[in-house]
């Protein structure tokens, strides 16, 4: 039995890196490769095959670690997912905390890296844009989700460039690609997301406290969102006309230097005056107040009694 060996050598740094592939000629089902780091050698599986690529890349990721050092020939579409990702998690923040903005680049790059993930960005174009769109169309995305995922795919490649990872070509020609029409591709369309219907709302009203109630009832009035109303404050209110104008301290287009104003008239004024106090810190609706409540009435119905052992648990 004959076999084949050959030996790749790069230098990163002070330490060396030897790729040890192994060919077993017959029969053709025993051929294995294996790589070899720092003198050692890890078995990677059956040679050309899909599982041992895997390996060899999880492999050379873990070795390289943080000294990887992109440059516009090898850099890969896999790699520089993984660097923009990383980017993402420190850009998109809100409060101290990730934005959804993060999650919704995770799934637009996922078709483009598992169909691309070796491809060199500099040899990727608008055609293989337009085949990672059509995969999103083969996968039952919906047309409107497609063209915002290609956007986020492109948005990347601008961050590359401007951080010369990829030449400037590569993100104009990927920027030329247009989006879906309406009735003009394969894509699914996705169904009109229309308001809960007013009975279905006021259905719920026997299983709330009075202050979740009243934030649904101010949301309805004034169409603020939940998060805004939650974090309503006596700060925030202007009372000086009869109109009343309420700027939320955080907003969800804050980011984009946009002012929020609510308008808050007799109805939603009436709504709120229960809450407000000399407290102009302090948030109108709060949570442990809410809770309390809560606890009260599923004690008024209670209809078993109440044990020795729950008396002691409460104190």
């Amino acid at each position: 039995m004959k076999r084949i060996t050959t030996r790749f050598t790069t230098q990163n740094g002070n330490r060396t890196h030897e790729k040890e592939t192994t060919k077993v000629l017959a029969p053709q089902a025993d051929r294995t490769s294996s790589a070899r780091i720092d003198g050692k050698s890890h078995y990677l599986g059956k040679y050309d095959s899909p599982e041992s690529h895997k390996r060899y890349e999880r492999l050379i990721a873990k070795w390289l670690g943080s000294t990887f050092d992109a440059d516009l020939e090898s850099l890969t579409i896999a790699r520089l997912a993984i660097l923009f990702i990383d980017h993402a998690r420190e850009y998109y923040r809100k409060n101290g905390k990730e934005t959804s903005e993060v999650h919704s680049i995770q799934t637009a790059l996922r078709p483009l890296v598992a169909k691309f993930r070796r491809e060199k960005v500099s040899q990727f174009g608008p055609r293989k844009l337009k085949s990672v769109r059509d995969e999103m169309i083969r996968l039952k995305w919906a047309r409107t989700g497609i063209n915002a995922a290609v956007r986020r795919i492109t948005r990347m490649l601008r961050w590359a460039v401007e951080n010369e990872l990829a030449e400037p070509s590569v993100y104009e020609g990927c920027k030329a690609v247009t989006g879906l029409r309406k009735g003009r591709s394969e894509a699914r369309e996705s169904a009109p997301v229309k308001p809960v219907p007013l009975a279905d709302v006021n259905a719920v009203e026997p299983f709330l406290c009075a202050e979740l109630w009243t934030i649904i009832q101010l949301q309805l009035v004034t169409g603020t969102r939940s998060g805004e109303a939650c974090i309503m404050r006596m700060a925030d209110i202007d009372r000086t006309g009869e109109v009343w104008a309420y700027k939320p301290r955080s907003h969800k287009t804050q980011h984009h230097g946009r002012e929020r104003i609510i308008f808050l008239g007799p109805k939603a004024q009436t709504l709120i005056q229960p809450y407000l106090s000399a407290d102009r810190e302090r948030y109108l609706f709060s949570p442990e107040r809410a809770e309390a409540e809560r606890n009260a009435t599923r004690r008024e119905n209670r209809k078993s009694p109440i044990t020795h052992d729950t008396m002691l648990r409460r104190v």
